[in-house]
């Protein structure tokens, strides 16, 4: 089976890294003859959420998911992201690993709207990416306040994820 194939990579790190290739066409790009079609689909902010799907799983690990997504991409790369240590850049996405959310064109941000997960019910949720350290998508937070799950997940307390991937507000 080709998936269990890709799984069994990635937990035992022959997959080191996952990129998305974010392609975020409009409609008219996409709603033609399929050879005429732009390649690619919006998968920047689903990427993370299918990962969380193989850890909720238990297919593969959370620390191995996250690794693909952040500082291996960014070791391979010889890139200073992917890390949080002292003195290099604070990109990171503080995201809530049980919120259920469903895609839907309006709960994308990124301006293509295109991809096959429309309708589908997601577990885990970007909520904050930030750059050098500065909310850059996401709700502004208010100094000396602290994030409030939603409530069907009153005791989690979020989780850090490196990367330097951005969603576009």
């Amino acid at each position: 089976n080709d998936m269990e194939a890709l799984w069994k990579g990635l937990r035992d790190g022959t997959i080191d890294a996952i990129a998305t290739d974010h392609a975020p066409h409009t409609r008219v790009d996409k709603e033609c003859e399929y050879s005429l079609a732009a390649f690619g689909i919006s998968a920047l902010e689903t990427a993370l959420p299918m990962l969380l799907f193989l850890s909720h799983r238990n297919i593969v690990d959370l620390s191995t998911a996250i690794s693909a997504l952040t500082c291996n991409p960014a070791r391979i790369l010889g890139l200073p992201q992917g890390t949080l240590q002292i003195g290099r850049p604070a990109d990171i996405v503080i995201f809530d690993p049980e919120e259920e959310w469903t895609i839907t064109t309006e709960s994308l941000a990124s301006k293509g709207k295109n991809t096959p997960l429309l309708g589908i019910k997601l577990r885990g949720r970007v909520r904050w990416t930030l750059l050098q350290g500065e909310v850059i998508w996401g709700p502004k937070p208010i100094p000396g306040q602290q994030y409030q799950p939603p409530p069907s997940n009153p005791s989690l307390q979020g989780w850090l994820l490196g990367t330097s991937d951005l969603i576009e507000p």
